[in-house]
């Protein structure tokens, strides 16, 4: 597997769901790679992510709406 350079982890604000912990892995190149998901039984799902081909879409294939209140955070990959 290639060296991550990022990896983002999610936890619930809640702990009524079925996770306890998401961690998203991406290449150096910004490129999806590995998600890992805890159940609330201890139990580690690993994805890795492999030969995931990119295709352009339309600019207006979708429309982004960002709701009154949410923090918007940006970084550079």
């Amino acid at each position: 597997m290639n060296r991550s350079a990022l990896e983002l982890e999610a936890t619930p604000k809640k702990a009524e769901g079925s996770f306890e912990l998401v961690r998203i892995t991406f290449t150096e190149k910004g490129e999806l790679q590995q998600m890992e998901l805890l159940d609330t039984f201890g139990q580690t799902t690993t994805l890795v992510i492999k030969g995931l081909e990119r295709k352009t879409l339309q600019a207006d294939t979708f429309k982004l709406q960002i709701p009154e209140g949410t923090d918007v955070i940006e970084a550079a990959l």
